[in-house]
């Protein structure tokens, strides 16, 4: 750990060798996704690499904090994959509901409340990035899929994914923003 703190890089890969299927198998017992758990393992030995001077040898062996931060970043990346999910599903619901009301912004039911909300929605589409954007309205207004959407704009699917994930993050903050303002409306 002192030689991987002086930044030796031969140090890491010594480290990575020796631990790296250990690691997995915690990973792995976490999240149960071959895919994303390689992702979680790089994220490992990165903290690791870069914590490596906060390491003390007092404090337990080094194939016990490695252990501690897979099991950490694994739980952090379930309740991320959660979280993207139910707010995917939500999204997916309210559109495929009335697709036309969604997109139009007229009230075909004359629940006023929804169109509200579906202004509001389209306002803070229009205030994210161009990229996440066009991902979202092709994944969801579109109906096509994470690997059409990445084959008709060009896009490696990681890139999309993101794209979408990282979109569907700030919506969610915004609409949990008017969640707390209509409940505060509500009050007064």
């Amino acid at each position: 750990m002192d030689r991987i703190a002086r930044g030796e890089q031969s140090a890491l890969e010594t480290l990575l060798a020796r631990h790296s299927k250990l690691i997995t198998t915690v990973i792995l017992n976490v999240i149960h996704n071959e895919a994303e758990a390689k992702d979680v393992l790089m994220e490992v030995f990165h903290q690791a690499w870069n914590r490596a001077s906060k390491y003390s040898v007092g404090k337990g062996e080094v194939r016990a904090w490695l252990v501690t931060i897979a099991r950490r970043r694994g739980i952090d990346r379930l309740r991320k994959r959660e979280s993207y999910s139910r707010t995917t599903d939500r999204f997916t619901l309210e559109v495929e509901h009335d697709p036309e009301t969604w997109i139009s912004g007229r009230d075909t039911n004359g629940d006023s409340d929804r169109v509200d909300t579906r202004s509001f929605i389209r306002s803070k589409l229009l205030e994210l990035p161009p990229f996440q954007k066009e991902a979202i309205e092709l994944a969801f207004l579109k109906g096509m899929s994470q690997r059409e959407v990445a084959n008709y704009t060009g896009n490696p699917i990681g890139t999309i994914k993101a794209r979408i994930e990282l979109g569907l993050k700030k919506l969610r903050v915004s609409l949990n923003k008017l969640s707390i303002t209509n409940v505060g409306a509500l009050i007064k």
